[in-house]
């Protein structure tokens, strides 16, 4: 989606000029508030060191890491050609299939799933320090862990964010007008009433409606996304 293409949008909507510098901060703005419910997925491998249990992702390389989608690990001393093995051997040993009973395939499913569910490690994401913790802690490095996860869309040198879909050009502006609308709000909320003759100017109605049309135009973003896409544990 064009830098230009998304100003366009917001001074064709909104009625008084705004500074090019400031528009360009609003627009980062609402990019990053519109990541919050549709964000791009990253991948970064991981290379594990012994006896360290802790990784700071962004340090790693995860530009823009809101939050982690999933992580493939493999316990402690085990390697991922091992763990492959393991799976084969345990396949190996299932029922073969019955016709008499159809369900058998999904049963066999299960009981695999659970069975590498087991033998794979756990994790947790700190999504405050953007640290990634595995456990069990592994006792060898050399360990590559797949870590797939929750971005910001980044610009794309000063014209373009490639990873927004152009068919949200609308919700994009409508966050930008929200914010102007905010400010607006505040500054009448500021503003003292005022009486002249027969003529009364009060500015309180318009700080709520504004603020209340700033809202609005946010929600649209929830309502098609239906809810944030980050999350912090798994």
């Amino acid at each position: 989606m064009l830098l230009t293409t998304i100003r366009q949008g917001v001074t064709d909507r909104w009625p008084d000029e705004v500074d090019v510098a400031k528009l360009n901060r609003l627009i980062a703005s609402a990019v990053r508030f519109y990541s919050r419910f549709n964000p791009t997925v990253e991948e970064l491998s991981v290379t594990t060191v012994a006896n360290q249990k802790e990784y700071d992702l962004i340090a790693l390389g995860a530009t823009g890491c809101i939050g982690v989608r999933e992580v493939l690990w493999y316990p402690a001393g085990a390697t991922s050609n091992e763990l492959r093995a393991t799976e084969e051997w345990y396949r190996l040993l299932t029922q073969p299939v019955r016709y008499s009973m159809p369900s058998q395939r999904v049963i066999d499913d299960i009981n695999q799933s659970a069975h590498i569910a087991n033998m794979s490690g756990a994790y947790w994401y700190d999504s405050a320090e953007s640290k990634l913790t595995i456990f069990p802690e592994p006792t060898v490095g050399g360990e590559t862990v797949l870590v797939r996860y929750y971005a910001t869309h980044a610009i794309s040198g000063t014209t373009t964010y490639p990873t927004i879909p152009d068919a949200d050009l609308d919700l994009i502006v409508g966050l930008v007008i929200a914010d102007l609308l905010d400010a607006q709000g505040f500054a009448a909320a500021m503003s003292p009433d005022y009486a002249e003759g027969l003529e009364k100017v009060s500015f309180g109605k318009m700080g709520e409606s504004t603020m209340t049309r700033a809202e609005e135009l946010r929600g649209r973003v929830a309502l098609k996304y239906g809810g944030g896409g980050a999350i912090v544990a798994p």
